[in-house]
């Protein structure tokens, strides 16, 4: 993968893990906790931390955003 895609699998498997969550935060009202343990991830905090790393807001702001609410 390294050599073919310049990536690792780490990061392809975190990147479909985050559009999994996203898709999640537009059409469920699930809280952020349950969607990051749905989407694979260990803990809320470390889904938060990535979530944002990747796409500039939080979870909830995404949600937010996305659903035309003001936050």
């Amino acid at each position: 993968l390294s050599n073919n895609l310049h990536t690792s699998f780490k990061d392809i498997l975190a990147t479909y893990r985050i559009r999994y969550a996203e898709a999640l935060l537009v059409v469920t009202d699930l809280p952020i906790l349950d969607i990051s343990l749905a989407s694979g991830f260990n803990s809320e905090r470390t889904f938060t931390r990535l979530f944002k790393e990747r796409n500039g807001i939080t979870p909830s702001a995404y949600r937010s955003q996305y659903l035309g609410e003001s936050t």
